[in-house]
């Protein structure tokens, strides 16, 4: 994709090219909006008693595999990192659905809409890496504001005080998140190399990552990052420590490279691959 994102990020008190930004909310979702293809209002989900939200489960599957869109969020991490899947059908199983939050919206018996969470380092914050809606010919909005709405609470039930997500830059979602009291607190760009040569000989020397490199690392985010960004990711040194190559069970492999100056660590990357 070549779409420019903006990451969400909501605290809870009790493809080429994407550019992200990035929220923090703690307040109720809004009432409905109008259908976004007509002038005339569509119908206020939010508010009839109908609408509910309730944890995926496998027998929603089929239906989900039926919308007509899905939005895939969190890139380019939720491409190569375990347990973020769109569509997880372990997420349905009530034994492992505390580790993959998941939740459908119904109205009138049918599937309208689904977010799916990813549980992260380095205190259980949950990253949205999906969300969706198939409303027919009413908006979408009043059924993602109930979604995130739902989730806010369920998160909040259940310890969790950070909730982020990458929005795409002009998605309409972006503006329900932010009458949903999400609030953006940064921007990025992702970039994709394609067909990439190897270089050969270096005038500085790369190495790997050590365990030794975590506090220095962590050193460095801090001297680099603006300060409300540190104050809201909220990462400790530990979310740098890294052994010589850690792998998950897909078999995703992750390596950190160090890049030193002067005796001193001047930058530092993490490679992911899977």
């Amino acid at each position: 994709m070549a779409t420019p994102n903006n990451a969400v990020d909501h605290l809870n008190d009790a493809s080429p090219d994407w550019r992200d930004s990035a929220f923090v909310s703690g307040r109720s979702a809004p009432p409905g909006l109008p259908d976004s293809s007509s002038g005339d209002p569509g119908p206020d989900l939010t508010q009839q008693p109908s609408l509910r939200i309730r944890p995926y489960s496998i027998s929603d599957f089929p239906a989900l595999l039926r919308f007509p869109s899905v939005l895939r969020l969190d890139v380019p991490d939720s491409l190569v990192l375990s347990r973020s899947g769109m569509f997880d059908l372990q997420a349905g199983l009530p034994v492992l659905r505390k580790d993959r939050p998941a939740f459908v919206a119904v109205a009138d018996g049918q599937q309208v809409g689904f977010v799916r969470f990813s549980p992260r380092r380095p205190d259980g914050r949950w990253v949205i890496s999906a969300i969706g809606a198939s409303t027919g010919v009413y908006a979408p909005e009043p059924v993602w504001d109930a979604l995130l709405a739902h989730s806010v609470r369920a998160a909040g039930l259940r310890g969790v005080r950070r909730l982020f997500a990458r929005i795409p830059v002009g998605h309409p979602l972006l503006d329900a998140m932010r009458l949903s009291g999400w609030t953006p607190y940064a921007r990025e760009t992702v970039f994709r190399a394609e067909n990439l040569s190897p270089v050969t000989g270096s005038a500085r020397a790369v190495r790997l990552q050590e365990p030794a490199d975590t506090w220095a690392i962590h050193q460095l985010y801090a001297a680099s990052a603006p300060r409300q960004v540190q104050e809201i990711e909220a990462l400790t040194s530990h979310f740098w420590h890294m052994d010589r190559s850690r792998s998950t069970p897909r078999g995703v492999r992750q390596t950190g490279w160090i890049l030193q100056g002067d005796g001193r660590l001047a930058a530092y990357v993490r490679y992911t691959r899977g």
